[in-house]
C-alpha cells in the first residue's frame, strides 16, 4: 500500500512539474491524473511481481498429496505400535 501511495504522490508531483510551463491550471488539473496513472502502473508492477512467485494448481495438488501420504504413513506406524505393545515400549524408551 505504501508503494502505491508513494507512486501516486511522486507521479502527481512530477506531472505537475512537467506541466507547470503550460500554466498553473493545467498543472493543477494534470497532477491528479498523472498520480493516478503512476499508481495504476505501480499496482500492475506489484501484481506481476507477486504473481510470479505463486504456486500453480498442480504444484499445490502435489504438495497436498505429499502431506496426505506422510499423514497416512504416521497413522500406519501408530497402528503398528498399538498392535504390538513391545515395540511401543521400545519406541517410547528411545
Amino acid at each position: 500500500m505504501f508503494v502505491l501511495m508513494a507512486m501516486a504522490m511522486l507521479g502527481g508531483l512530477l506531472t505537475g512539474a512537467v506541466l507547470a510551463p503550460q500554466g498553473f491550471l493545467v498543472a493543477l488539473v494534470g497532477a491528479p491524473l498523472g498520480g493516478s496513472l503512476c499508481a495504476a502502473l505501480g499496482g500492475l508492477l506489484l501484481m506481476q511481481r507477486s504473481g510470479a512467485g505463486r504456486l500453480s494448481d498442480p504444484d499445490l495438488d502435489a504438495q497436498a498429496d505429499a502431506m496426505v501420504a506422510s499423514l497416512r504413513a504416521a497413522a500406519a506406524r501408530a497402528r503398528r505400535l498399538d498392535e504390538n505393545p513391545d515395540q511401543a515400549a521400545d519406541a517410547r524408551a528411545a
